[in-house]
C-alpha cells in the first residue's frame, strides 16, 4: 500500500512532523527524509517526532516483526492533522508512506 501526498497545506513549525504507529505487537520502522531514514524497533503503539523541516518530503515504511493478527495502522501528522494515513491487517504486514510536500 502506498500513498502520496502533494503536502500543499501551510507549515508552521520547523519540525512540524510526527509518525504515529498504532499496533498491539511488535513492528520496525523507518522513517523521515527519503536520503537519511531512521530506523527505529518497539512494542505496541508510539509516536516519533521526526527530524524534517517543513519542506522536506517524508517516507514511512512500518512492517510487523511478529506475524501478528491485528491491524497494524500508519498516520503521518503535521501540526496536529492527519495528512497521511495506511493500514494493513497482513500478518506479515507492511504500511509505506511517501508524502511530497
Amino acid at each position: 500500500n502506498v500513498i502520496s501526498d502533494d503536502g500543499s497545506h501551510m507549515q508552521t513549525s520547523s519540525y512540524p512532523y510526527e509518525a504515529v504507529i498504532q499496533y498491539e505487537g511488535s513492528w520496525n520502522a523507518e522513517m523521515g527524509d527519503p536520503n537519511y531514514l531512521v530506523k527505529e524497533s518497539g512494542y505496541g503503539p508510539k509516536t516519533f517526532t521526526l527530524d524534517c523541516a517543513a519542506w522536506e518530503r517524508i517516507a514511512l515504511d512500518v512492517k510487523k516483526d511478529d506475524w501478528g493478527e491485528g491491524e497494524l495502522k500508519v498516520q503521518l501528522v503535521r501540526n496536529g492533522e492527519v495528512v497521511a494515513e495506511n493500514s494493513t491487517a497482513d500478518p506479515n504486514g507492511r504500511v509505506v508512506i511517501n508524502y511530497n510536500y
